[in-house]
């Protein structure tokens, strides 16, 4: 486990922005290397569609899988039906 920024979801701020680059790295790369303090603003800010996603709130146990992601990745959050996020 590396020393990262906070992963979150649910409101505006950094904990989505880091996730949303996390994500972004592993829909590349599964085997990416983690996030670190050393990454610098314009890395954790590199994925905006994602980012509007993830400060979104979910319920519970939402799972996210890869094709919704890729999806949010290239047409963002406004062109989904929400209804699909759930598996």
């Amino acid at each position: 486990m590396m020393d990262a920024p906070g992963l979150s979801w649910g409101y505006t701020g950094s904990g989505p922005g880091a996730l949303a680059t996390l994500i972004g790295r592993l829909l590349d790369d599964s085997a990416a290397h983690a996030l670190t303090y050393g990454d610098n603003a314009d890395v954790l800010n590199g994925e905006p569609k994602l980012e509007n996603f993830l400060q979104l709130k979910h319920q519970a146990g939402t799972r996210l899988n890869r094709r919704l992601l890729e999806n949010v990745r290239v047409n963002g959050p406004d062109k989904l039906s929400l209804a699909c996020c759930g598996s």
